[in-house]
């Protein structure tokens, strides 16, 4: 898959988020944002790490994506933030004993998904930033502020 269409996917999976929150499906806005976040991390390690095949990518973690990219392209607060979604995602998505016998659906509040969807806004700006900056040349680029 090229780097393009991973980014018109990740795209495509943060729109379904939203529509899902709006419809008060919180426990899928939160899983669909982590499916975008995950899209734009590969196309952004597609782009920046020569060699890389698709296979090497079948990964869902996204502190493991990102532990792929050179240090420049992730801070502190972006793992911080990665951690945090990925850590919402995985009990957004199936009953554990952490849910005290409940669903994902009664779990995932509209905070929850609202802090997500925050945080994985904020992420897609600053990896499609760094698309658009370097149009596809990495090489020598200086990644926007992410805070």
């Amino acid at each position: 898959m090229s780097v393009d269409a991973w980014l018109d996917q990740a795209e495509h999976d943060y729109c379904l988020a939203k529509l899902a929150q709006e419809k008060g499906y919180n426990e899928w806005a939160v899983f669909c944002a982590s499916q975008a976040l995950e899209k734009v991390i590969k196309a952004t390690i597609l782009t920046l790490v020569p060699g890389i095949s698709n296979k090497e990518l079948y990964e869902h973690n996204l502190h493991y994506l990102l532990a792929k990219l050179p240090i420049k392209f992730k801070t502190d607060k972006i793992e911080e933030d990665c951690k945090e979604i990925d850590d919402i995602a995985k009990y957004s998505r199936y009953p554990t004993k952490n849910h005290n016998g409940k669903p994902p659906k009664e779990m995932c509040t509209i905070e929850i998904s609202q802090n997500v969807l925050e945080k994985a806004d904020k992420l897609l700006c600053f990896y499609r930033k760094i698309y658009k900056i370097s149009d596809g040349l990495f090489d020598n680029i200086e990644p926007p502020l992410y805070q």
